[in-house]
């Protein structure tokens, strides 16, 4: 313990990343709370049809939204740290989004109309589609925050919001709302939040004002795309790597499946937000580190981190996930559990290739990120259309989209090691640390019951961490030897 408690003094307190972290993760968890309580509520009062045309909608606007930033984010956190003149470029990045809300929105409207022929899907996705502009515009205060590392308003309006929209969802147990009503309600909610993030979120260095005296100009907009594609496709990749599923459900399942895998879905992205919240607050770290002195700090740390979280949050619902998800959402809802089980198969991976995709974008090698997200897509679409046709189940999907992300973390690493960013024996180390601890862990939960494997497991995990940590400490050889990635750029 004393081990523990002096690496915390020396290392976490009054670390800006870590506390900014911290402040993420916790607004983060209580946002999923009471989204996920929302999401339970309206799927218990909604027939499985109306709830699968909400799903249905949702998951289209979802598409929509991952590519109308563009994913200009991080170019914009890259540029605004380096740039003197924040204000010109921050006066840019809201015209920019602004003006890709109003596209992207009658992009989706038009793209509802060609696929589906359900009235009930065209007008909540009509509906629903609406949010895009604040959205776009909410993306650009986030993004300010992201840059300077001051994420704290942020966090706490987007609290606030989730606390609100849980508060709608308690009127459908009080009355009945139509499904449209409730859109229109969330509608109402993300206008306000907007105002909230111009007023509060900037200190007012952004205001209503300047959002209507913007005058959209698409040639600069042309020009800033095609200097920063790479990050255009990477933004749109991925987001449609996680909702294809949905899709290709809906195609060829009943709207019953679509539930399903939304539930499934819905828990795992509640386990994967941490990490996509801290990796939003490294990434400015990264880019000032290696622009500084072209080292990158205390990485080796991060990704055992990151991978220890995937193995915890993939052992809790291993072993627990049949009691959950049917106490969550109903005992009709009993069979996600098994879904449940092989969709977070994915977060023995994907941890870290967020926190390596960050890596290369700050390495200045988004380029390569983008293939590796174009190959990761590509075998998920082909997973799907190909086994589909012979087995209709969910399981072919998610088996899709892990074994992509299983590839894209391969590929990034061969990129790594080719750079001489990672080295060789140190990605192996990776996989053979998640293989025998799978292996150790699975057997535990065939011969024990599921409460006594999963805390003997990480009783052992933990143990064997403090050991490394002792002789670290006793013998002065850094624990990142056993770590499997340990960066030396130089």
């Amino acid at each position: 313990m004393n081990y523990i408690f002096r690496y915390i003094k020396n290392n976490i307190v009054g670390n800006t990343v870590i506390k900014n972290s911290f402040l993420g993760i916790i607004s983060n968890i209580l946002q999923n709370i009471f989204f996920s309580i929302f999401f339970i509520i309206i799927a218990r009062n909604f027939a499985a049809n109306d709830f699968g045309n909400y799903v249905i909608s949702n998951t289209l606007y979802s598409f929509v939204l991952s590519f109308s930033t563009l994913g200009l984010g991080n170019w914009f956190v890259r540029e605004l740290n380096g740039t003197l003149n924040r204000e010109l470029l921050i006066e840019k990045f809201i015209k920019i989004q602004f003006l890709l809300g109003c596209i992207f929105y009658l992009f989706l409207l038009l793209t509802v109309s060609i696929i589906y022929d359900s009235i009930e899907i065209r007008v909540l996705s009509f509906i629903i589609g609406l949010n895009l502009i604040p959205d776009n515009l909410i993306y650009v205060v986030k993004s300010i925050g992201i840059a300077d590392i001051k994420q704290e308003r942020a966090f706490i309006i987007s609290t606030a919001e989730s606390i609100v929209k849980f508060l709608i969802s308690v009127l459908l147990l009080i009355t009945t709302i139509s499904l449209i009503q409730l859109t229109i309600l969330l509608i109402i909610l993300r206008i306000t939040s907007l105002a909230a993030f111009l007023i509060y979120g900037t200190g007012r260095l952004i205001s209503l004002k300047n959002i209507f005296n913007i005058k959209p100009d698409i040639r600069e907009l042309a020009i800033i795309i095609q200097d920063n594609w790479a990050f255009v496709v990477i933004a749109s990749i991925a987001v449609v790597n996680w909702r294809i599923g949905n899709i290709f459900i809906s195609k060829y399942m009943t709207l019953k499946e679509v539930g399903y895998y939304e539930i499934a879905f819905k828990l795992l992205s509640i386990a994967y937000i941490i990490p996509v919240v801290v990796s939003s607050t490294i990434f400015p770290s990264l880019v000032k580190s290696i622009n500084e002195n072209n080292s990158i700090k205390n990485y080796n740390k991060i990704h055992f981190a990151y991978t220890l979280y995937g193995f915890l949050t993939f052992t809790f619902i291993y072993s627990f996930s049949d009691k959950l998800v049917p106490l969550l959402f109903g005992s009709q809802y009993a069979t996600v559990s098994q879904y449940c089980k092989q969709m977070f198969s994915v977060m023995l991976v994907f941890p870290s290739v967020l926190l390596q995709a960050n890596l290369l974008i700050a390495l200045k090698k988004e380029k390569a990120d983008m293939y590796c997200n174009l190959i990761s897509l590509l075998i998920n679409i082909i997973i799907c259309t190909v086994a589909l046709n012979f087995t209709k189940s969910i399981s072919v999907v998610i088996f899709a989209i892990t074994s992509s992300f299983f590839i894209f973390h391969i590929i990034q690493d061969v990129v790594l090691i080719n750079s001489k960013t990672t080295k060789i024996l140190q990605v192996i180390n990776f996989y053979v640390f998640t293989i025998l601890g799978c292996l150790l862990f699975y057997f535990l939960s065939i011969t024990l019951n599921a409460m006594v494997s999963f805390t003997l497991f990480w009783t052992l995990v933990l143990i064997a961490i403090l050991i490394l940590y002792k002789y670290q400490k006793q013998n002065n050889v850094s624990l990142a030897k056993y770590i499997p990635i340990m960066i030396d750029q130089k």
